[in-house]
């Protein structure tokens, strides 16, 4: 008696308990156990540790529901897998009404005085985001001496709701020309990139599935107009 009231004194002061015993469901080990109820003795007391907390006695009958607990917690929990990311939308651009220019195509316009013939030929580029047309102009009088090559990326641009051509070629030349679209069998073009504030305007009339004309005409910088040309395209492949 004199033992038992001792050891409740302790208790209540959270003085601690050493036990060797299967505490957690049959783990031997050796833990100092820091106890507040005074119903608990050495007999139906054992010890459990939650998480990073300090050791306390705990009902022998409610230890192992404690261990599995702590179990679910620290092993289980972690393994559930993780939603997958939603991917960012990103749609194509649908230029399915610039396919008529797919395919290679020879042309022919007459400039000082002579045949200036070029060769066209335009495929789907970059994941069918783009046509890409390479364009190539050989020499036809003594002003030139070299080829030109011209390299011309076509696509919509949904947020404007227009066509977009980004053009450069192997002289320097650039230009960024912009278009609403097909208008029954005619096209405009209009390009005012040019650091001078030159405009430059290109119509094409679709003859047939494989035959166009095409007609340029503009402003220079100081406003005054240039030089209208204008040629015709027939598809060759």
């Amino acid at each position: 008696m004199h033992e038992r009231a001792g050891y409740r004194a302790r208790a209540k002061c959270e003085r601690p308990f050493v036990f060797r015993t299967k505490a957690l469901c049959g783990v031997r080990t050796l833990v100092r156990c820091y106890c507040r109820d005074l119903g608990l003795t050495r007999k139906n007391a054992r010890c459990a540790t939650l998480l990073s907390t300090l050791p306390v006695c705990v009902s022998v009958k409610s230890r192992c529901l404690l261990f599995l607990a702590l179990l679910f917690t620290l092993v289980l929990a972690p393994m559930q897998v993780a939603a997958a990311p939603t991917p960012v939308p990103n749609p194509k651009p649908d230029i399915s009404a610039m396919s008529y220019f797919t395919g290679t195509w020879t042309c022919h316009q007459m400039l000082r005085g002579k045949d200036r013939p070029d060769t066209s030929t335009s495929t789907m580029d970059l994941n069918d985001r783009w046509i890409k047309t390479t364009d190539v102009a050989p020499v036809f009088d003594s002003y030139r001496t070299s080829p030109v090559n011209t390299t011309t990326y076509t696509t919509y641009d949904g947020s404007v709701k227009r066509y977009v051509q980004v053009s450069v070629d192997d002289f320097g030349g650039y230009g960024i020309a912009y278009s609403t679209g097909w208008n029954g069998n005619t096209m405009r073009w209009t390009d005012k990139s040019a650091s001078n504030g030159a405009v430059a305007m290109t119509t094409i009339s679709k003859v047939s599935d494989s035959e166009y004309n095409w007609k340029f005409e503009g402003t220079m910088g100081n406003g005054k107009p240039q030089d209208p040309q204008h040629g015709v395209c027939k598809k060759t492949g």
